[in-house]
């Protein structure tokens, strides 16, 4: 029986979208790429992949807005009641150096909450999404649920962004915490939901598509992505960023030990 994320789409629309953008992003030419205004790579395939998820979320939900990293957005969009967040390859500069750490992003946003997020992964065809506060892998036609994980953390692994911000790097060096892992794009929160990792903290603003799927991912799991007093990230604010954040998985999602790690002159 059919999985339904609204009154609209069922979950398996939904993963036939990802595969498409799988065969897209694969056929895509690596010469094709350009500089938006703020010096960001984008590629051809950023673009088509783009155009073709927001046709396909708009034929399936028509009554609902489509935001894509690749369109231009329209003032006070993410005010809105319900939208389609997308972003269409995360980790662009790693996909155009033919590395294996970007993905395909969808989320659905629901009263300012992630109610619903999807990953794919093209180098390896897995599949992570949320659906009714669960969290899901499809890896090789097997799906698998992904579990609370229960245990006790004395060297907690850390994943960060290749390109590490000098906050994080600060406050990862006063903490003593060098069991690092980088990584580029949403994989970060695919591996913290599996987990295999503790902790991802950001303390430079990022993009809201950047995060949404994957925060929908980790919250189907029991972690949380929390702002750094401790509170959940929402979608439904004027700015596309996010703010400082830290997201951990199940295991790591108590204020006893977040607060352990946290000082106040690194992220005030």
């Amino acid at each position: 029986m059919a999985s339904y994320i609204n009154d609209n789409v069922k979950v398996e629309q939904m993963i036939d979208i990802i595969k498409k953008s799988f065969e897209i992003i694969n056929s895509a030419s690596l010469n094709q790429k350009f500089f938006k205004d703020d010096g960001t790579v984008v590629t051809q395939a950023d673009i088509d992949v783009s155009n073709y998820i927001s046709i396909k979320l708009r034929d399936l939900d028509n009554n609902t807005d489509v935001i894509s990293e690749e369109k231009e957005l329209e003032q006070n969009c993410f005010l809105n009641h319900k939208y389609w967040l997308i972003d269409p390859i995360d980790g662009t500069n790693n996909f155009v150096k033919r590395g294996n750490e970007f993905t395909v992003n969808i989320a659905l946003i629901i009263n300012g909450i992630p109610e619903f997020g999807i990953i794919g992964h093209p180098p390896s065809k897995k599949i992570w999404y949320s659906l009714q506060k669960k969290s899901y892998l499809l890896a090789n036609n097997k799906l698998k649920k992904l579990y609370d994980m229960k245990k006790n953390i004395k060297n907690p692994l850390i994943l960060c962004s290749r390109g590490l911000d000098v906050k994080t790097e600060l406050f990862l060096k006063k903490n003593n915490l060098f069991n690092i892992k980088k990584l580029s794009s949403s994989m970060k929160f695919c591996i913290l939901a599996e987990g295999k990792a503790d902790i991802y903290p950001r303390f430079e603003s990022i993009s809201k598509w950047d995060i949404a799927a994957g925060d929908a991912i980790l919250r189907g799991t029991g972690g949380a992505t929390m702002d750094i007093n401790f509170n959940p990230i929402f979608y439904d604010t004027p700015s596309p960023k996010t703010g400082m954040f830290i997201a951990v998985s199940t295991s790591f999602n108590k204020k006893s030990n977040i607060q352990k790690l946290i000082i106040n002159n690194i992220i005030s």
